[in-house]
């Protein structure tokens, strides 16, 4: 979806630009509709798409050096946290974007309307959240597994299980 938005924006940029110095008759509220809705739309959308592609910026330094129990540990507080922060900044972003369309927000010269625009925090925010959720449930799943693939003692002799 972002990539479609991007497409969009540079093709309505660019007939802006086309029909401004082609013919003196620009596109009416160009910059405004890049400025309330792509670029926003843009950058709120890298924001789940990073965490769904894994192309967050990690810092190893620490974790590489972890027994893989303890980075496991790691990586569950971290994205315990983060998803409370996104929880955090969904709900403030619903409260402002209700805000804003009880009142009608509008802005830029030709008072386009903004307020649409504003649920896009909500919106991304959520879905971030539930990315990290889903990762959280993954590391568990992980981490479960391998303990019951480990052995849990010695044999016993007398029934032959493992206690």
């Amino acid at each position: 979806m972002a990539a479609i938005a991007l497409v969009a924006m540079m093709t309505h940029i660019v007939l802006n630009a086309l029909l401004r110095f082609g013919f003196g008759s620009p596109i009416l509220g160009t910059h405004e509709l890049v400025e309330y809705w792509y670029l926003p739309f843009l950058a709120l959308a890298g924001i789940p798409a990073a965490q769904l592609n894994s192309e967050q910026i990690v810092v190893n330094l620490l974790t590489e050096r972890m027994s893989e129990g303890t980075a496991r540990v790691f990586a569950l507080v971290t994205l315990s946290l983060a998803l409370v922060f996104s929880l955090a900044v969904a709900w403030f972003g619903l409260q402002t974007a209700l805000h804003q369309a009880s009142i009608g927000a509008s802005g830029g010269v030709i008072n386009i309307t903004v307020w649409p625009a504003y649920f896009l925090v909500p919106a991304m925010f959520l879905l971030l959240s539930i990315l990290l959720f889903s990762d959280l449930v993954d590391i568990f799943r992980r981490m479960l597994t391998k303990e019951s693939r480990e052995p849990q003692g010695e044999p016993n002799s007398s029934s032959g299980r493992t206690s």
